[in-house]
C-alpha cells in the first residue's frame, strides 16, 4: 500500500481543538476512523496531520470521513483535507520528525514530549486508546523507536517508570491528570471517564 498525508486546516487560522478536551476528543476520532492504517498524527492549533496508508479511493473516503466527524467537535470551519503522496523512504523518514516537532515548529509553549496533539505518547506506549496501533514498524522498519526521542528533546536512554515511591510522592492530583492523559480524557475524576465514553458513541452514531 502506498502512505499518504493529510493536511486539514481552519478557514481564517482560527485553532479548531483548542482546549485540552476537545483535542483529547479529536485524538480518540482519528484513532477511531483510521484504525489499523495509521502511521503518525498531529493536532497544532489551527492544523492536523495524519500519515495513513492506502490507496488514493481509499484517502478520499477517509478525508471525508474525518472532515466530517471533526467539524462536529468545534465551531471553527474546517477545510476539506489537502492529500499527498509520500515518495520513497527518504520523503517518509524525514515526516517523522516534521511530525513529532510540530510543537517547536508552532512555538507552542510546552515539552514536545508532553503535547496532547501529538501521536509520540502513542508511539511509547504512554497513553492508551482502544485500536491505536500506530503502524510507524512496519512503514520504517529499520528506525528504532528510540531514534524519535530526540526529535522530541528526550536523550535516546531507555524511558523508566515510576516507582511506588516515586507515586507515592507525585499526589492525588498529578496522578488524576496522569490517567487522564494516559487515557486521553478531559478527567478522571468522574468516575466513568465520560469524555472518552462521548467520542465513541459520537463516532458511532455518525456511522464512522
Amino acid at each position: 500500500m502506498r502512505i499518504w498525508h493529510l493536511t486539514f486546516d481552519s478557514e481564517g487560522r482560527s485553532a479548531f481543538f483548542p482546549g485540552e478536551g476537545l483535542r483529547r476528543a479529536a485524538v480518540h476520532r482519528i484513532v477511531r476512523i483510521t484504525r489499523n492504517r495509521l502511521i503518525l498524527f498531529c493536532i497544532v492549533d489551527e492544523h492536523l496531520h495524519v500519515l495513513l496508508f492506502g490507496s488514493r479511493a481509499e484517502m478520499g473516503r477517509f478525508a471525508q470521513r474525518l472532515l466530517l466527524s471533526l467539524r462536529a467537535l468545534t465551531s471553527v470551519p474546517i477545510n476539506p483535507a489537502r492529500i499527498r503522496t509520500i515518495n520513497g523512504q527518504n520523503h517518509l523518514t524525514n515526516q517523522v520528525p516534521y511530525f513529532l516537532g510540530q510543537t517547536e515548529h508552532h512555538n507552542l509553549p510546552i515539552h514536545p514530549a508532553l503535547w496532547s496533539g501529538s501521536c509520540f505518547v502513542d508511539l511509547i506506549g504512554a497513553r492508551r486508546i482502544d485500536g491505536n496501533r500506530l503502524r510507524l514498524g512496519d512503514a520504517l522498519p529499520r528506525m528504532r523507536l528510540r531514534d524519535t526521542y530526540p526529535m522530541v528533546e528526550l536523550p535516546r536512554a531507555l524511558l523508566v517508570p515510576p516507582n511506588d515511591r516515586q507515586i507515592r510522592q507525585a499526589g492525588s492530583f498529578r496522578l488524576v491528570s496522569a490517567t487522564s492523559a494516559a487515557l486521553a480524557c478531559e478527567t478522571a475524576s468522574r468516575g466513568a471517564y465520560p469524555s472518552c465514553r462521548a467520542s465513541e458513541e459520537d463516532s458511532l452514531s455518525a456511522g464512522l
